[in-house]
């Protein structure tokens, strides 16, 4: 095989963990899979995705094929809702194979102050602290609910989900958008992403 430029290569598509790559290592020349970096597989909206139903739906863009062994989970949200009445619901779904746990939560700010709104709110008034509300979930395609709506709306709202996926038999990881409100619209904006880092 003739040599090549790194840069004449053809391009790697997303990494697994699986793949070698050298290394040297006190003094001697060795290979190491990618796995032992950290790498995170990543995936970004690169459209809105929209739901006007009460009923849970995928976000396309943030799923993640993800093979055997434990997964730090965080999806970064830009969200919107037709209306301030309307709140947003987020969970996670592994779709096929099998997963022995899953649990995470994902919180917002909102128009809370001294007390819980479950509103969420994007527009901080500068000498007012907000209280930090969130939903969660402990078992797999489970909604611990949605907000109960938005200060504005179609106004860019943000905000984390953090979990953990316990992976036995790969498994396809989706990330669940619903409406709390029929025939009322929120969105998943553009640029929202989602981050699964294999630890074990």
């Amino acid at each position: 095989m003739p040599d090549s430029t790194i840069s004449a290569l053809t391009a790697a598509t997303t990494l697994d963990g699986t793949e070698a790559v050298p290394i040297v290592q006190s003094g001697v020349n060795k290979k190491a899979a990618v796995a032992l970096f950290d790498v995170a597989q990543r995936a970004v909206c690169a459209t809105d995705a929209t739901n006007s139903s009460t009923t849970p739906a995928a976000v396309t863009d943030l799923s993640l094929s993800l093979a055997p062994g434990v997964y730090n989970i965080k999806v970064w949200m830009l969200l919107q809702a037709a209306a301030t009445t309307t709140g947003v619901g987020i969970h996670l779904n592994a779709s096929g194979g099998t997963v022995t746990h899953i649990a995470a939560t994902w919180y917002s700010l909102t128009t809370g102050t001294t007390a819980t709104s479950g509103v969420m709110d994007q527009a901080s008034v500068a000498a007012t602290f907000q209280t930090m509300e969130g939903r969660a979930q402990r078992a797999n395609n489970t909604s611990g609910g949605t907000f109960g709506g938005v200060d504005a709306a179609n106004a860019d709202q943000f905000a984390v989900l953090e979990g953990i996926v316990v992976v036995t038999a790969t498994t396809t990881l989706q990330t669940m958008l619903a409406s709390e409100v029929a025939s009322s619209a929120v969105k998943m904006l553009t640029g929202s992403n989602i981050r699964a880092v294999k630890v074990a």
